[in-house]
């Protein structure tokens, strides 16, 4: 994906992507609406016999996948697989900018059906991908981040890194910062793990608080200091109002 900023079919940059509204729930089920949809094309591509290709070892880091026979990690050998269709100079790209969005969705050890979804539109758009094949990266993406993210998360961000042109690294913290927004709430390991994120792709810190600006209403330290300082407001004025303290008087000599 040469170039400065990427753009999707539609013409959009990764800031009007990550900027769209949040889809409408479906139902009653919490979650948006398609991410059903999402479920089943994984579900049709699961191939429980074949033996395919890891996010990592096609990354080239060999050895970095242990020999897992779970089903969980067979089905992120054959998403994996979707990306050999691909220019191989894009799909490395894809997938390190997959895996990251997949970590920072996953800093707080729950990745949510909104911050899936998110995804999932953002590699579709930018990604120039259909809408199948993204549900198939996206998910390829979160899986291995939950089995190997620990262990890897450095070394797949420094190998986007060297993949990727400044904007485009400026780019991601962006996606990073929607995708853990996308339920409306920025925590504090979630803001931790985005500011480690931005160190290991080489950006400053100004680059960091600039791409932080547009969802600072989301952190949860903010809105918790807000809710202090409005508890605490009410009661200060109080007891300024109640003016100073009666000197203490001591008692008089007993008769």
């Amino acid at each position: 994906m040469p170039g400065a900023r990427t753009r999707g079919d539609d013409g959009r940059t990764a800031a009007a992507v990550v900027e769209a509204p949040a889809p409408a729930r479906a139902g009653t089920t919490g979650e948006p609406a398609g991410h059903g949809r999402s479920r089943e094309i994984v579900r049709r591509n699961r191939n429980p016999t074949g033996r395919l290709m890891p996010i990592l070892e096609f990354l080239g880091l060999a050895g970095a996948t242990r020999d897992d026979a779970s089903p969980e990690a067979d089905v992120v050998r054959h998403i994996a697989d979707e990306l050999e269709a691909l220019p191989e100079e894009r799909a490395r790209y894809l997938a390190t900018f997959a895996w990251v969005l997949g970590r920072a969705a996953h800093a707080d050890s729950h990745v949510s059906a909104d911050e899936t979804h998110k995804m999932e539109d953002i590699v579709r758009v930018l990604g120039h991908l259909p809408e199948a094949q993204a549900v198939l990266v996206v998910e390829m993406a979160r899986h291995q981040v939950r089995l190997f993210g620990g262990t890897w998360n450095y070394a797949v961000t420094r190998r986007f890194r060297e993949l990727s042109t400044p904007e485009q690294r400026i780019e991601l913290l962006e996606c990073v910062f929607a995708v853990s927004a996308a339920d409306e709430s920025i925590t504090a390991v979630e803001e931790g793990e985005a500011r480690r994120i931005s160190t290991e792709l080489g950006l400053d810190h100004a680059e960091f608080v600039r791409a932080r600006a547009a969802y600072v209403e989301h952190l949860e330290a903010l809105k918790t200091l807000r809710r202090t300082s409005r508890v605490a407001g009410p009661a200060q004025a109080g007891n300024r109002g109640a003016g100073p303290a009666p000197p203490h008087r001591r008692a008089g000599p007993r008769v």
